[in-house]
């Protein structure tokens, strides 16, 4: 292998729209830059997945497509799959449907148990359609209401660091049983602790290296003591471990010394996709990020496209990265891709959906779901039935038909907008209006403006049930409602089970995995 192949290695390319080739087939644009570049591996997201036949189809051709090149091992094929709707093959798109990361949380005691469950049904799930490493467990704390929640929604864990770590270990465990590997995500962590999202904005997490022991290295720790596969860096910078102000990806101190050294880790260093704007502006350009990343030890650098990979040979050309510290990555790549050879295998005999699965984690979606406010009484069918509706998607009155029941009224609102979480004065008044005192009136709920529309309706004499998709920060300011549910996630299975809690057929177990304030 020449020092430009080596080199390429390192570079784990995202499938999406924008790359060359299509993502129901192999096209002849994939198969060129696949030969000219010679890239690691692949990470997919949502729009190269349609269903799942596609998908494992494409993935058996593109490592296909490596063999006839000359790899002697498979692509390192990743995809975050976490459960929930933060994850990339969802249900819709023939997914077992697995509890969010903070339902997952709210079971507390039972984290043990459910982590190992849902980690072995999730690595089932994308060994069967092509994926050898999963970007899980994503152990990072939710400590406040993010002022625009963006890329993470349900992803982040809850605030408490022991039942943070304990789940880490025992998704890790289940991910690794079934021949996946395991990343723990962020290294050393805080991006839901700051309120800054990385990928829109740089980040500083200035906090103590007594709390940084005690709070944030907890759940790593335990990851690695399992085995973890591989470790992502954060786009922040933490000033306590590392004076220069370097972030996380760019630290040579925070990877040799905390991360290799102090914890013991000896797998695979990658970074968060290098083209977040956290990177970009404190390396000055995403090229620029990539090469940083490999100067201070991360082995591969995640979500490369070919700029990338021109830069980072450039720079070995040049003599700022040597090749000395390119095998050192190869190295451990190399053990990686050793141990998922397994996965093409399994693109031979797909499995397919598996019921089994789909049932157990549907006894742990239901379990996990939160009453912040129980009510007194459940509702019957047919007040369900006779019940005005509220809601800003579809998928909410289907899982009314999947009951078997028929609302008599429904109210559909606009579409949530990220930067408006209030209701329109129209749509308040249109709900109010269609109600009369006394009245009953079922509310999806998923941003501050719903819950105090849910509010507004109580004050009006109305009964309001409501199940609560969006962030558990929220339900805080929820008053006066006869019932107060929260899902941790919009998917069917999530929002089914809600209402049946609503109606007293469904019991659930979980606890608010994080500390409400106010």
């Amino acid at each position: 292998m020449n020092i430009e192949e080596k080199v390429s290695q390192l570079c784990l390319i995202t499938l999406d729209e924008e790359q060359p080739g299509t993502p129901s087939e192999l096209g002849l644009n994939m198969r060129n830059f696949m030969r000219t570049f010679r890239p690691g591996g692949i990470i997919a997201f949502r729009n190269s997945i349609k269903d799942r036949d596609q998908v494992r189809s494409f993935m058996r051709d593109l490592q296909a497509c490596e063999a006839e090149l000359g790899g002697e091992h498979p692509l390192i094929s990743c995809i975050d799959q976490r459960g929930g709707s933060a994850t990339i093959f969802m249900p819709e798109m023939g997914a077992v449907e697995c509890p969010a990361p903070m339902a997952q949380c709210a079971m507390f005691d039972e984290v043990d148990t459910l982590g190992e469950e849902v980690g072995g049904a999730m690595a089932r799930d994308i060994a069967d359609i092509g994926f050898n490493l999963n970007l899980c467990p994503y152990a990072d704390f939710l400590e406040r209401e993010l002022p625009d929640p963006g890329e993470f929604k349900n992803v982040i864990m809850g605030s408490y660091p022991e039942y943070n770590a304990r789940l880490s270990a025992a998704l890790a465990r289940g991910i690794r049983s079934e021949g996946v590997g395991a990343t723990y995500c962020v290294f050393p962590g805080g991006y839901g602790s700051i309120g800054i999202d990385p990928h829109r904005a740089f980040g500083s997490v200035d906090v103590s290296l007594q709390e940084l022991e005690e709070r944030f290295l907890l759940a790593p720790k335990a990851a690695i003591a399992e085995g973890v596969d591989a470790v992502m860096l954060s786009h922040f910078a933490y000033p306590q471990m590392d004076e220069s102000g370097a972030i996380g990806t760019f630290s040579e101190r925070i990877i040799r010394n905390v991360l290799r050294e102090q914890l013991g880790y000896e797998g695979l260093v990658m970074t968060d996709a290098i083209f977040m704007e956290a990177a970009v502006v404190a390396a000055g350009s995403r090229e620029e990020a990539a090469i940083r990343s490999v100067e201070a030890g991360a082995d591969l650098v995640l979500c490369s496209n070919a700029t990338d990979i021109v830069a980072l040979r450039d720079a070995v050309v040049s003599g700022r990265l040597s090749e000395l510290r390119i095998d050192e990555s190869l190295e451990r790549i190399v053990a990686f891709k050793k141990r998922a050879a397994i996965s093409v295998a399994r693109l031979e005999n797909p499995r397919g959906f598996c019921d089994a699965d789909q049932e157990s984690m549907s006894v742990w979606i239901e379990k996990a779901l939160t009453w912040t406010q129980a009510p007194s009484e459940p509702l019957s069918r047919p007040q369900a039935e006779a019940s005005l509706v509220v809601a800003r998607r579809d998928r909410f009155f289907d899982a009314f038909e999947e009951l078997g029941m028929q609302p008599a009224r429904t109210a559909l609102l606009a579409p949530l907008d990220l930067n408006r979480s209030e209701y329109g004065p129209q749509e308040a008044v249109r709900v109010i209006a269609a109600t009369k005192e006394g009245d009953t009136v079922i509310l999806e709920s998923s941003c501050w403006g719903d819950v105090e529309l849910a509010n507004l309706l109580s004050q009006k004499g109305r009964r309001v049930f409501v199940a609560h998709i969006g962030a558990p920060y929220q339900c805080s300011r929820a008053r006066d409602c006869a019932a107060f549910i929260v899902t941790y996630s919009r998917e069917r299975l999530a929002v089914r089970s809600a209402i049946r809690a609503l109606l007293g057929e469904a019991h659930p177990q979980g606890r608010l995995p994080i500390k409400l304030r106010g």
